[in-house]
C-alpha cells in the first residue's frame, strides 16, 4: 500500500483552485498551465504525463518515488521559482525539463542515479542556488552548456563519478562556488568563469590534480579555500593564487606539499 500526497494550486485561464489529492491519479490536473505548489513524494507513479500543459511552477518537488522512470510530462515547463528532484531511484535523466530556461530561485538535484543532465541544456539563469549532490552515476555536466548566471551558490558535492566540469562552458558569473567531495573529479574546468562574487571552496576531492580549467577567472570577492585535496600540488595552488585577485582570506591546507 502506497500513498501519494500532492498539494496543488492550479491556475488556468478559467479556474483557480486548491486541491488536496490522496491517490495515484493525476489525470484531473490535465490542462493546468500554472502550478503554485506541487509535491510528489513516496508514490508509485511511473510518469507525470498529466502535467504536460504546465508552463510555470512556483514550487516543484519530486522526491522518493520508487517507480518514477521519467518526468517527460514536464516538457512544456519553461520557468520555475524552485525545483527539488531527489531520491527517485529509477530516474536516469531530466529530459522532461528540456524547455526549462529560468529558475528564479533554487534548483536542487540530489541523491540520484542520473546518467546525464542533458535535459537542462536550455537552462540559462538561476537566481539563487544550483546544487547537484549525492549522485552515484553522473560523470559530467554537459547538460549545463547553456548556463550563464547563478546568483547565489553553485554547489557540487558528493558526486562519486563526476570526472570534469567542462560542460559548464558559458557560465561567467556566480555568487559562490562550492566543489566538495567529488572523488573522481580530476580538474576544475569552467573556462568561461570570470568572477565569483563571494567565496570559492574546493575541498576533499580525492582525485583532483589541476586548477588549469579556471583560465578566465579574474576575481574572487570573498574567501578562497583549497583544502584536503591530496593529489593537488601546492605549487599549482600558489600559482593560481598569484594569478587571481582574492579579496578575502586565502586558506590552503592538506594538499600535496611535495610538489
Amino acid at each position: 500500500m502506497w500513498r501519494l500526497l500532492v498539494f496543488l494550486l492550479l491556475i488556468s485561464c478559467v479556474k483557480i483552485s486548491v486541491i488536496p489529492l490522496d491517490g495515484p491519479d493525476l489525470e484531473q490536473f490535465t490542462g493546468a498551465t500554472k502550478i503554485s505548489r506541487l509535491v510528489i513524494t513516496g508514490s508509485q507513479l511511473q510518469d507525470v504525463d498529466p502535467l504536460s500543459s504546465a508552463t510555470f511552477a512556483k514550487s516543484l518537488s519530486i522526491t522518493g518515488n520508487m517507480e518514477l522512470a521519467n518526468i517527460d510530462g514536464l516538457s512544456n515547463l519553461a520557468a520555475a521559482r524552485m525545483v527539488y528532484i531527489g531520491a527517485n531511484p529509477k530516474l536516469q535523466n531530466l529530459d522532461g525539463l528540456s524547455n526549462l530556461t529560468e529558475i528564479q530561485r533554487n534548483i536542487f538535484i540530489h541523491d540520484g542515479v542520473l546518467s546525464n543532465i542533458e535535459g537542462l541544456s536550455k537552462l540559462q539563469f538561476v537566481g539563487g542556488t544550483l546544487s547537484i549532490g549525492l549522485d552515484s552515476s553522473l560523470t559530467n555536466l554537459d547538460g549545463l552548456s547553456g548556463l550563464k548566471f547563478v546568483g547565489e551558490s553553485f554547489i557540487l558535492a558528493d558526486n562519486t563519478k563526476l570526472v570534469n566540469l567542462e560542460g559548464v562552458s558559458n557560465l561567467r558569473s556566480v555568487g559562490e562556488m562550492v566543489i566538495v567531495a567529488n572523488n573522481a573529479l580530476t580538474e576544475v574546468g569552467i573556462s568561461s568563469l570570470v568572477s565569483i562574487e563571494d567565496r570559492l571552496n574546493i575541498q576533499k576531492n580525492q582525485s583532483l590534480v589541476s586548477l588549469k580549467g579556471l583560465t578566465s577567472l579574474q576575481t574572487i570577492k570573498g574567501d578562497l579555500r583549497i583544502a584536503d585535496n591530496p593529489q593537488l600540488c601546492q605549487s599549482e595552488i600558489d600559482g593560481f593564487v598569484d594569478r587571481v585577485e582574492v579579496l578575502g582570506t586565502v586558506i590552503s591546507s592538506g594538499n600535496d606539499d611535495s610538489c
